[in-house]
């Protein structure tokens, strides 16, 4: 049980790094920048939008993660 713990802790790590590098490097360097030409362009949605997402993949990833690891622990226990 405890590998799972250090699968679901090495995975949020590189969703972080993962997400990290997709909103800096792709989602925020993408022209043109959104305050030279205004916040509420298409662009400007289109990044914030982005940006959400990548939340929504964390927070889906870890939460599916952890009821994994919760029902493993719970039928381990049903074993015993």
């Amino acid at each position: 049980m405890v590998k799972s713990l250090y699968a679901i802790i090495v995975v949020a790590w590189l969703l972080i790094l993962s997400e990290s590098f997709v909103l800096f490097a792709i989602i925020i360097p993408a022209t043109p920048r959104i305050h030279s030409v205004g916040a509420f362009t298409l662009l400007g949605i289109t990044k914030v939008m982005l940006t959400f997402l990548l939340g929504i993949i964390w927070f889906v990833v870890i939460g599916w993660l952890t009821q994994s690891y919760v029902n493993a622990k719970i039928r381990s226990m049903k074993k015993d």
